[in-house]
């Protein structure tokens, strides 16, 4: 199977497997790249293609380790100094995504909604809300992760948006007014 057919496949899912490892998008994205370069340059060396999925997880839980391990040798080092800024050339994208983001939310059944906010608005940990809702930290992350597909979901049907082999938006219609978006 190709780089890109393995891309198309399982980026979703080893990326929401890594988030759900590190709890910061920017460093599973980075370390999803990471991945994806190991699969490419180490393809040859899996044998069995029924095992195909087994090896991307594997690769994937190896590239935590090596994050964590990094992680903690350099903690005498000041964070703050490694924060690279990210300049984004048209603000207009993201301000129309963040625009369209909270009416989506806000339409979800309440207890997903209520996820949403709490973790990504409020950054308050899984495992406490997990706790506050009496229910197990497993079915709080599965909740979260629902919540997260119902979004995309939305985002898809009412945005259209183009993608290119890596999930990567290139292109997207005008955000219908159904959506709630100000476009």
């Amino acid at each position: 199977m190709s780089t890109e057919l393995i891309w198309k496949d399982f980026s979703d899912r080893l990326q929401l497997f890594i988030l759900s490892k590190v709890n910061n998008l920017d460093i599973a994205n980075d370390l999803l790249q990471d991945v994806f370069v190991k699969i490419h340059q180490n393809q040859d060396q899996l044998k069995d293609g029924t095992k195909l999925e087994s090896w991307l997880f594997q690769i994937c839980r190896n590239a935590i380790i090596d994050y964590y391990r990094k992680k903690k040798i350099s903690t005498d080092v000041d964070v703050e100094q490694l924060k690279l800024v990210e300049e984004v050339e048209d603000k207009s994208d993201v301000e129309t995504l963040s625009n369209c983001l909270l009416p989506l939310i806000n339409s979800l059944p309440d207890k997903y909604a209520d996820a949403l906010k709490q973790t990504h608005y409020k950054n308050i940990q899984q495992k406490d809300l997990a706790i506050a809702e009496g229910i197990s930290y497993s079915a709080y992350k599965s909740r979260v992760q629902r919540a997260r597909q119902m979004i995309k979901d939305q985002m898809v049907a009412c945005c259209n948006p183009t993608v290119d082999v890596y999930g990567n938006v290139i292109e997207k219609e005008a955000c219908k007014s159904a959506c709630g978006c100000e476009d």
